[in-house]
């Protein structure tokens, strides 16, 4: 007689990835949260403050710093968002 019992896919074959079994091949989403807001601040930090610093006069590099830090933080806001209400895996 036919088994009637459906088995569930984990994602991931321990015959095609043996690290699998130690948990290796899955994304680590906190890790990946703590990196884009290390960039971001990064980033930041590489925005010169006060006259006399760094070597130009204009603040475009600064804008610039500015836009993908807060554009790498939105981007991991709405991940961590989407992730909590469960709309996101």
């Amino acid at each position: 007689m036919a088994n009637t019992e459906v088995e569930r896919h984990t994602g991931v074959d321990v015959e095609d990835v043996p690290s699998a079994e130690w948990g290796w091949s899955k994304e680590n989403h906190k890790l990946i949260h703590l990196g884009g807001i290390l960039s971001a601040l990064f980033l930041l930090a590489m925005v010169h403050w006060g006259p006399g610093w760094g070597n130009h006069v204009g603040r475009v590099e600064d804008i610039f710093l500015f836009f993908f830090a807060f554009t790498i933080l939105g981007f991991v806001a709405r991940d961590w968002w989407l992730r909590k209400r469960g709309w996101h895996r």
